[in-house]
Parts: C-alpha cells; structure tokens; sequence
C-alpha cells in the first residue's frame, strides 16, 4: 500500500511539474524569459546539449538559430554542408509532425541517413538524440529542437515527457524571437557587400561607419551563424535565404 501511495504521490508531484512548466512557457515572451525556460526544461529533460531554430519547413531555410552547449564545429558543418535538406530526423518529423528518436529512425530508414552526417554525429556523442517542435502560421514557419542526451536509456525514459513539453518551448521560442536572426539592417547591409567581394575598409567607406565597426558587426555575425570565417558567412547566410 505504501509504495502504491508513493507511486500516486510522485504522478501528481510530476504532473504538477510538467503543468507549472507549460504555464510558464505560455507566458513566456522575451529572450531572457525563454533563456530560463530552456534551463527549467533541462531539469526536467536532463539534455546533454540542445540546437533550436525556427524557418521554412518547405525550403528549410534557416531564419534564426540558438544552441545550449552544442558542439560548434558540428553545427558550422552542418549548416555549411546543407545537411538540414538531407537529414533523414528532420525530414521524418517534417513528414510525420511527430516527436523523433534518432536510434528509431535509424533502425527503419539506415539505408536513407548521409553516411558523412551519422560519421559526424557519433564523433560528437549526438546519436543519442530527441528532435521535434511545432509548425505554425498556417505551415509556412516550423520551430525543431534537437536535444542530445547521455545514453539510450535516458533517451527512453524522458522521451514521452520531451513530446509532451516541446510543442509548448517551440510556440514560447517563436513569440521570444519572433525576428529573424540578421534583422539588424546594418549588419544584413555588410553582408550583402561582403557577398559581392567589398573588403571591410570598403564597407565601412560605404556605410559611413569605421572599419573597426565593421570588424566588430562581421563577428556578431559570424558567431550567430556558426561560422568559421567571414566567407563561410556568407555561404551560410545565402543558404539561409538571409541575403540574396
């Protein structure tokens, strides 16, 4: 009997949880709100490190991007490489709108994963990984998290509960950062001239701003896209649709 008691009085202490984390998410509307509602969804998802990012489920090209303790240089390969239009995870979630788990996918569709991309995970400790979000606005903007964990195990006992609560962080994640990631004009500006081969002193003159200002905007921006160096900057931010 007692144990049957602690089993009820650990569901409801749990429900409670889960029910006062999807408040808060509701109510969640600025980047510093949704910063601590990513670190109140790590303790009760336990992830080793987390990417997000909300764009085109169509094109999947990407308008903003945010990570917790992600490996960079996975992501600068990943997004450098155009991976997100052949990863088999994303696509099955886009396909099925619903939760995935990275070993699932793997046992049904193998024969479908880039060889390169499951090599590149499993250097970096992500094959144990969760994915899955929200599609919104009649379709046309998707918001995906990837959540890497430390074992299978971990993986299956917080499944039900990540499909239960990322719904809610996507929507919270949209309303926080509803801008694109390069909305800034100046720095889209700077890009755009980057793109068509101006050095920074030139885009400075052009602008009417030092180079050291330009020096400072092309590092904001290399960092937001994961980049290794200004070229690759622009290679990603023309795969993203940011500039044209």
């Amino acid at each position: 009997m007692r144990k049957i008691l602690a089993r009820e009085k650990d569901g409801r202490e749990r429900k409670d949880g889960l029910d006062t984390f999807m408040e808060y998410a509701a109510k969640c509307h600025t980047p510093k709100q949704f910063q601590r509602l990513l670190l109140y969804f790590r303790e009760i998802v336990p992830y080793r490190c987390m990417v997000y990012g909300w764009g085109s489920p169509t094109t999947l090209a990407a308008a903003r991007v945010g990570d917790i303790d992600y490996p960079r240089a996975f992501l600068n390969w990943y997004f450098s490489s155009g991976m997100p239009q052949r990863d088999t995870l994303l696509q099955e979630w886009l396909r099925t709108r619903r939760c995935q788990y990275w070993a699932d996918v793997f046992s049904r569709l193998g024969d479908q994963f880039d060889p390169t991309y499951v090599k590149q995970a499993v250097s970096y400790g992500l094959e144990h990984t969760m994915a899955g979000g929200a599609i919104e606005v009649e379709g046309k903007v998707g918001s995906y998290f990837s959540l890497a964990m430390n074992s299978e195990e971990e993986c299956r006992n917080k499944f039900e509960t990540f499909a239960a609560l990322v719904p809610c962080v996507a929507v919270a994640f949209r309303r926080s950062y509803a801008m694109p990631i390069l909305h800034d004009e100046k720095k889209k500006e700077i890009l755009k001239l980057l793109s068509w081969g101006f050095e920074q002193k030139e885009i400075g003159h052009s602008l009417g701003i030092t180079e050291r200002t330009v020096k400072k905007h092309v590092e904001v921006i290399k960092k937001k896209l994961y980049a290794r160096n200004t070229h690759n900057a622009v290679a990603i931010a023309l795969r993203w649709g940011l500039i044209e």
